[in-house]
């Protein structure tokens, strides 16, 4: 027969206040919203880092089609 602990202090003295600190830990929402926060500005500099050379390729593609065409608009005056 297995032997049951009633009283858990006998076992591990500090575990009910350790169990006190955990609770008021999760309890607490002080806080909350710069975490929440910072966790978001996180997501969104890594999103902007992952599509920043899709975004440079397409800005660049189209800086060389506008400059060509530019230049080929241009004719020369007559001397």
């Amino acid at each position: 027969m297995p032997v049951v602990f009633r009283n858990h202090r006998h076992f591990c003295p500090g575990a009910s206040q350790m169990t006190r600190h955990f609770s008021r830990l999760f309890a607490d929402e002080q806080g909350q919203d710069l975490i929440e926060y910072a966790l978001l500005t996180t997501v969104i500099g890594l999103a902007s880092i992952a599509v920043f050379d899709v975004i440079r390729a397409a800005i660049g593609n189209a800086y060389s089609t506008w400059n060509a065409s530019a230049n080929n608009n241009w004719y020369p005056p007559d001397p």
